[in-house]
């Protein structure tokens, strides 16, 4: 959606014998500039998969009773995922939480990245007010023939 415009307005203000030169100058900076962005996004997925991760481990503990009709509510009673003492996850428990808190970690890091990157585009959608309007090239009608 938003290459088409920026092309038309990028060969807008180049004169016809120089579009050579701005298509190898406009894609070079098409490159570097979408190399910046995905950087950035996969950095900030990564960053907020974490910082998810981190704010919902501590969710998980024997003493929360969601976690408990959770767990019935997948068929098993809340004793085949904790140990003896119903203080600790045993290791089928544990990996299944895991799994669970990872997962919703990625969703949740998702629609950060996701409203991130819609926040940039909106703050830098006034920066199109600098763009000068393209010029209007008028053609001189072809001339008559003789007969």
């Amino acid at each position: 959606l938003t290459w088409i415009p920026l092309t038309t307005i990028a060969y807008s203000t180049v004169s016809r014998n120089m579009t050579s030169e701005a298509a190898g100058i406009y894609g070079l900076m098409r490159s570097i500039s979408l190399s910046f962005g995905i950087s950035i996004a996969v950095t900030y997925l990564n960053y907020s998969t974490k910082v998810h991760w981190d704010g919902m481990r501590g969710m998980v503990t024997p003493y929360n009773q969601a976690i408990h009709s959770f767990l019935q509510h997948t068929g098993q009673t809340a004793h085949y995922f904790f140990d003896p003492s119903g203080l600790h996850l045993n290791s089928l428990g544990l990996a299944l939480m895991a799994r669970l808190v990872q997962q919703q970690a990625m969703v949740e890091a998702y629609v950060s990245t996701y409203w991130l990157m819609a926040a940039s585009f909106i703050v830098t959608m006034p920066l199109l007010l600098l763009f000068k309007p393209p010029r209007q090239i008028t053609t001189a009608p072809a001339p008559v023939g003789l007969e």
